[in-house]
């Protein structure tokens, strides 16, 4: 595959990004050259990510969704990038597509990097009971984390509207 640079967006005429996902500078700066390949950092999940630095800025970028933005188009609302092959570093742009998050998930339980949990313990009823029993001041965090088999700093997240905050009065 011949390798195509585009321009990176915000990084005009600074940095370039390739359909290999490669990224090279395009604006000389102290100690650097025009035309060098970056390295690529590694994040705790496995993806690549880069420090590109415009205006002494330092921002910090993961590989893939520049491949996508130069080579694919920009992200539709609502969108999450896939990695066709699961391979988290693998930034070809052939190899990168956009899913919902529904499909990404289904996709990734399918290449068998993650398994469907069959939902949540804590469904809408649920979590509007513990809410209106911890509101009596008869249920303590502990009790009610036995009572729904969940752990309490669960119990605590819901009463103090951490998560589920769409069910909070």
């Amino acid at each position: 595959m011949k390798e195509v640079w585009k321009q990176i967006k915000g990084f005009e005429g600074w940095y370039s990004v390739s359909n290999r996902g490669r990224i090279r500078r395009d604006f000389p700066g102290h100690g650097t050259k025009i035309g060098r390949i970056r390295k690529l950092n590694t994040d705790n999940d496995g993806y690549s990510t880069i420090i590109l630095c415009k205006d002494n800025i330092r921002t910090h970028l993961k590989v893939h969704s520049l491949v996508a933005n130069a080579f694919i188009g920009s992200r539709p609302k609502g969108m999450e990038i896939n990695h066709k092959d699961n391979v988290r570093n693998n930034n070809l742009f052939t190899n990168i597509e956009y899913k919902t998050h529904q499909e990404n998930v289904l996709h990734s339980y399918r290449m068998g990097r993650s398994r469907l949990t069959g939902g949540r313990k804590l469904t809408t009823n649920k979590i509007l009971s513990i809410k209106k029993e911890y509101g009596t001041g008869n249920f303590t965090h502990k009790i009610l984390s036995e009572k729904y088999k969940v752990c309490p700093s669960t119990i605590s997240r819901v009463v103090t509207n951490n998560t589920w905050k769409h069910l909070s009065k």
